[in-house]
């Protein structure tokens, strides 16, 4: 098949329509932030069928059982998972209070404002860095990691209270939260509107699945967001790379942005592909492996209790930079491939499936029977880690210590809060 941009699109609404199609049985809502994982999903084999000639047709097959393992593995867990069991639980018993919200969403408000506010003073905005991931890490140097794996768990249950209360607060209340998430777009760079997207549908999912509630959802507002979001990052990356990229104009700029969005999640597992000999020989995937560069490695290296090990996505970045530069991830299916073998890469991937449907059980269950806001945290935080599971593994397991340092803070803060109230009275 020629490789022009336009086959590309029509593979990739051909996969996503089939994809869609597949996981909207298993919606909680009309439209579900599993919406994500099917269109990362399908950008991920669509980059593989746009480049079959260039790869193995054995394994261009495999990649596409992979696929179907992995949806069968979402749905067969899901059917099976006790959801009913939730439902018969006292509705009294989610209520979240206003009041209760609110001073946990001013909490992380100040928090997640001292941190934005030392990283703008040391490194300036880095919504107009090249690279605002590698200052982030500059910033971790030195002792500052605890501080800094804090402030990246604060941003996602925080953008999370901040939807779940903004239609109840009042334009004073808001103030705060208003200048938090400048403060964040600045500090954080051109995917931050594409998160507020995304918790935006994690709200209306703890709405209908937890609070019991109506939440309406409309695909022209859904649609208008996300055209401003995809412009926000085009705006960011012209500033950042236009000058360097064009000089008879900004067509160059807007295929590389094209590029980028439609390439890029598939890129890692391509180049893998492509490249199986070479990588095998670096890499020496087994399981042994996998368990230690994947599920200790990310959790213990943050503490300094073990080094960092090169993973999949490092190498690949490597040999397609020149640089150490990270990723691009080839997500779980080159994972798969990397260390389970062809035979029981589709394994994997069922596994993966699986894991999402479990971990999106865990997190109703822990709205519906834990204490209203730390079970609206953990809801928050096992939502967004389960759509992290189809883009890369690593920032998964990653988030595990980032967000039981985050939980144990919060806890800290609302017991210092209590006896505070408490010696005012």
């Amino acid at each position: 098949m020629n490789n022009h941009p336009v086959n590309f699109l029509i593979i990739v609404t051909f996969v996503f329509f089939i994809t869609n199609q597949v996981m909207k049985k298993i919606y909680f809502t009309k439209i579900d932030p599993l919406l994500f994982v099917a269109l990362h999903s399908s950008l991920v084999v669509s980059s593989v069928l746009y480049e079959a000639a260039h790869i193995k047709q054995n394994l261009v097959l495999l990649v596409l059982l992979m696929h179907f393992s992995f949806l069968s593995g979402l749905i067969i867990t899901h059917l099976l998972s006790p959801y009913n069991y939730l439902l018969n639980i006292s509705k009294s018993q989610n209520r979240l209070k206003n009041s209760a919200i609110r001073r946990a969403m001013f909490m992380l408000c100040f928090l997640y404002i001292i941190y934005g506010t030392v990283i703008w003073l040391k490194f300036g905005l880095l919504i107009f860095a090249d690279d605002p991931e590698y200052y982030k890490l500059q910033f971790a140097a030195g002792g500052l990691g605890f501080i800094s794996r804090i402030a990246a768990a604060v941003i996602l249950p925080l953008f999370f209270l901040i939807i779940l209360d903004w239609e109840k607060c009042s334009w004073r209340c808001r103030i705060i939260p208003i200048i938090t998430l400048i403060l964040a777009v600045a500090s954080s760079g051109k995917s931050i509107l594409i998160q507020f997207i995304i918790i935006g549908l994690i709200v209306s999912v703890y709405k209908t699945k937890v609070l019991r509630e109506k939440a309406y959802q409309s695909y022209a507002k859904l649609a208008l967001f996300g055209v401003l979001a995809i412009g926000f990052a085009m705006f960011v990356l012209y500033l950042a790379y236009g000058d360097a990229l064009n000089s008879d104009g900004q067509l160059i700029f807007l295929s590389f942005f094209l590029e980028r969005i439609s390439t890029a999640p598939g890129l890692g597992l391509v180049t893998y592909l492509q490249n199986m000999s070479y990588f095998d020989g670096i890499l020496k995937g087994d399981v042994y492996r996998y368990i230690w560069n994947y599920l200790i490695v990310p959790i213990m290296a943050p503490l300094r209790l073990v080094e960092y090990v090169p993973t999949v996505g490092r190498e690949i970045g490597i040999y397609i930079t020149g640089a150490e530069d990270y990723g691009p991830n080839p997500t779980f299916y080159g994972e798969g491939f990397v260390y389970f073998g062809v035979l029981f890469g589709w394994f994997y991937a069922f596994a993966i499936g699986c894991l999402i449907s479990i971990l999106r059980y865990l997190a109703v269950t822990a709205g519906v029977m834990l204490s209203p806001i730390v079970g609206a945290l953990v809801f928050a935080y096992l939502y967004f880690a389960l759509l992290a599971l189809s883009t890369d593994f690593l920032v998964f397991m990653a988030m595990i210590s980032s967000y039981s340092f985050f939980i144990f803070v919060v806890y800290i803060c609302l017991i210092f809060m209590r006896i505070v109230k408490v010696a005012t009275k």
